[in-house]
């Protein structure tokens, strides 16, 4: 995050990068579907309203499915930002046209800032802690600012005798574009009541349009080979939890990120190539480091020998 609040994060920054696939010069016929006016992919109170079909009901998914693949494919043009822009503004417009929306939730904050702070906060921290922020946007943005701005990031740190010098290594990063078969394994795994973040696209609509998924495989080997991180991708949506209860102050609330799920399957790939790369190549203590790594029981394990060391200590 640069000091002014903004995010430049990328993979790589390369010369050569490679052209982006640009979309098909003919025009193509929509039929008869039409979509009203998009819903801005901004606004953070209208797109996490939708109520989507149940899961059982196949045939609303795959004629959704289908119409919106129509409705792409006939304005498939641009490059892979202006498409996953696209993309992911047709599917709430016309789910929101379609499937309708939620009622609107009274009161003076954000859907978002309430209701769901209250549900996640429920789950994970119990049903006592409550409260209402009441601060301004500018307080906000000052805070976040204050809280995760590193002004001293351009700074050398000079060298630290401590960092150990890894052996050279055996095998290469998979550096191949994404195959379909990844992708579908990252859907499979996710959880279907995740909350969307600023795209508004939760995981239940790509685990049950298949087209829509293809298509958004399409565009992740696009951004894959361009080395550069999707403009949608730079910006997470903030839920304010309350820590404690009746609290009101920013500083008496932790915030989670909501990332765009459309990313979130993008660098699950690469945290997966990422994982295999170092184990293959002998860069992580399994002994030691638990956490992340595949297989491994590593909540299970720590906890045992915690236990059995406080056992010994009495």
């Amino acid at each position: 995050m640069n000091a002014d609040g903004t995010c430049s994060t990328a993979l790589r920054e390369h010369p050569d990068e490679t052209q982006e696939e640009l979309g098909p010069e003919t025009n193509h016929s929509a039929q008869n579907l039409q979509v009203t006016q998009a819903l801005n992919p901004r606004r953070t109170s209208e797109h996490h309203r939708v109520k989507w079909p149940q899961a059982y009901k196949e045939k609303e998914w795959l004629q959704f499915d289908e119409d919106a693949d129509t409705i792409l494919e006939a304005i498939a043009k641009g490059d892979a930002d202006q498409r996953l822009q696209n993309m992911t503004t047709i599917i709430i417009s016309l789910a929101a046209e379609r499937f309708g929306l939620e009622e609107k939730r009274t009161g003076n904050l954000p859907y978002t800032m309430i209701n769901r702070s209250k549900k996640i906060h429920q789950q994970l921290l119990g049903k006592k802690r409550n409260g209402r922020l009441t601060c301004s946007k500018a307080e906000i943005d000052h805070h976040l600012r204050d809280t995760f701005c590193d002004r001293s990031r351009e700074q050398d740190l000079g060298h630290c005798q401590h960092l150990i010098d890894p052996p050279a290594r055996t095998l290469d990063f998979d550096g191949k574009e994404p195959s379909w078969k990844e992708i579908q394994e990252v859907i499979k795994k996710a959880r279907s009541s995740s909350a969307p973040g600023p795209s508004g696209v939760p995981y239940r609509v790509y685990k049950n349009c298949p087209k829509l998924l293809h298509r958004l495989w399409k565009i992740l080997k696009v951004i894959w080979r361009r080395g550069k991180v999707a403009q949608q991708w730079r910006f997470a949506e903030g839920v304010w939890i309350p820590k404690e209860e009746e609290l009101k102050t920013i500083n008496q609330f932790r915030t989670i990120s909501l990332l765009s799920v459309e990313g979130k399957i993008f660098f699950s790939i690469v945290a997966r190539r990422l994982t295999d790369y170092l184990l293959r190549n002998s860069y992580i203590d399994t002994s030691v480091q638990k956490g992340g790594i595949p297989n491994v029981p590593g909540c299970l394990e720590h906890t045992g020998v915690v236990t059995q060391l406080i056992r010994e200590s009495r």
